[in-house]
C-alpha cells in the first residue's frame, strides 16, 4: 500500500482546486494487485485543504491481506501555496483470525508550539477499538506523509543532489525520508527504467516496506508536477513494485 501511497504524495496540485486521481499497482507474476483512489479539495477560497486516500489490495493478493484497505486523511491550512496540516489520520483495516481488525494513527499538529500530538487505537469492529499510545513526539515536522510530496518542489534545498525531509507518519523513529537526485549515467538508467524523459528521483522512506531493505522508491515526475509512475526496488524474492497513474481529472 505504502508504494501506491508514495505515488500518489507526489502530485502537485497547485493548478487546481479539487484533483481527483486513479493509481494501479502491480507486483512481478502476480500482475496488478491494488489500487488507489486521491482527492484534493481546497476551500474558503484557496486557503484551507482536505486530502483523502483509499488504497486496498485486489484479487489474490487480496485474499492473501486479509482484504487489507488502508485510508488516509490530511486537513489545515494554505499558506503561500504551502500546505500546512493540522490533522493527519491513517486508519488500517484488515480481516485477521476471523475479525476484521481496525488500527487508527492519529498526528495532530500544534504548528505554532512545533509540536505533534500522537494517538494510536486498535481493536475490531465487534470490540470497538481502545487507546494504545498518547504522546507528544520527541520530534517536529511541518509535513505529514500526504503533503510532504505537494510540498515538495517549494522545500527542496537548491544545488543539492541528496538532503532529508521529515513527515509525520514517515519513520517511527523521527519520521525522516531521503531523497537523492541522481545525474549522469545513473540518471539515464533511472529515466529509461522509469519510461519518462523527466528528472526522476530517489526516495528512501527508512521502513522495511514489504521486506525491501530501505524502502527505496524511484518516482517519475512530469511537467505538470504529477508523479505518473514509481518503482520500489528489491521486494521479496519477486522483485520490484510498479505503481502507475491512470486516470486524473482537475477541476479549476
Amino acid at each position: 500500500m505504502r508504494v501506491i501511497l508514495a505515488l500518489a504524495l507526489a502530485l502537485n496540485f497547485i493548478f487546481s482546486s479539487e484533483v481527483e486521481a486513479i493509481f494501479e499497482i502491480s507486483f512481478g507474476i502476480f500482475g496488478k494487485v491494488g489500487e488507489a483512489k486521491t482527492r484534493l479539495i481546497k476551500y474558503d477560497n484557496n486557503s484551507t485543504y482536505e486530502l483523502f486516500m483509499d488504497a486496498k489490495a485486489i484479487g489474490a493478493i487480496d485474499k492473501l491481506s486479509g482484504q487489507r484497505r488502508e485510508y488516509f486523511y490530511s486537513t489545515g491550512e494554505i499558506y503561500r501555496d504551502f500546505l500546512l496540516p493540522q490533522k493527519f489520520v491513517h486508519k488500517v483495516e484488515r480481516d485477521k483470525k476471523g475479525k476484521r481488525t481496525l488500527k487508527y494513527k492519529i498526528f495532530n499538529f500544534n504548528q505554532r508550539k512545533k509540536q505533534i500530538h500522537f494517538t494510536k487505537f486498535k481493536g475490531d469492529t465487534n470490540a470497538g477499538v481502545s487507546k494504545s499510545d498518547d504522546e507528544i513526539l520527541s520530534y517536529y515536522a511541518q509535513n505529514d506523509l500526504l503533503t510532504l510530496f505537494f510540498n515538495f518542489s517549494k522545500i527542496k534545498p537548491n544545488n543539492l543532489n541528496s538532503f532529508a525531509l521529515i513527515a509525520a507518519g514517515a519513520n517511527d523513529k523521527d519520521g525522516r525520508v531521503d531523497i537523492f537526485i541522481p545525474d549522469g549515467k545513473q540518471k539515464q538508467k533511472l529515466q529509461k527504467s522509469l519510461n519518462t524523459q523527466f528528472q526522476p528521483y530517489i526516495a528512501y522512506i527508512n521502513q522495511d516496506i514489504f521486506s525491501s531493505s530501505k524502502g527505496e522508491l524511484h518516482l517519475s515526475i512530469n511537467e505538470k508536477g504529477y508523479a505518473n509512475r514509481a518503482i520500489l526496488k528489491d521486494v521479496l524474492l519477486f522483485g520490484d513494485i510498479v505503481a502507475k497513474m491512470v486516470s486524473v481529472k482537475e477541476k479549476p
